[in-house]
């Protein structure tokens, strides 16, 4: 368990570095991330986001990404969602 808790606490604090380094090409790019982890007695929890705003001449593009991580009693359960918003 000990090692489950190190792993999730090293992903939550290296995927938005990873997931934001994508943006960092563009002129008039906005890179914005943070994560929360909670530790209780049903387990542990860790939440991280990272939204990323970019200009694209005459519109812009939104893209969020969050993934959850849950180590409690009955297990591993993980989730993540991206979501894509194209302006013009």
């Amino acid at each position: 368990m000990h090692a489950v808790k190190r792993t999730v606490a090293a992903l939550s604090l290296a995927l938005p570095l990873l997931i934001g380094c994508s943006g960092l090409a563009s002129a008039d790019t906005v890179v914005s991330s943070g994560s929360t982890t909670s530790v209780g007695p049903g387990g542990v929890s860790t939440t991280s986001g990272t939204t990323v705003y970019a200009s694209t001449g005459a519109g812009f593009t939104v893209m969020e990404t969050t993934n959850t991580t849950v180590v409690g009693i009955t297990g591993v359960q993980t989730s993540s969602s991206t979501n894509l918003a194209i302006f013009q």
